[in-house]
């Protein structure tokens, strides 16, 4: 079962980018962002340029 509110800012940054569009390099940076509060936060970066 999903998590309404995910706590793990980590699972948080996932779980959004897995329901977003984004080319294959942005995928390839979050990947690679192990420190879970920078990838939310490259997330919402992305996000924002594409709004």
């Amino acid at each position: 079962m999903i998590d309404a509110k995910p706590r793990d800012p980590g699972r948080l940054a996932d779980m959004i980018a897995s329901h977003i569009e984004l080319s294959i390099p942005d995928k390839q940076v979050l990947l690679a962002t192990l420190d879970p509060v920078r990838r939310l936060k490259r997330v919402g970066d992305l996000l924002q340029s594409n709004a």
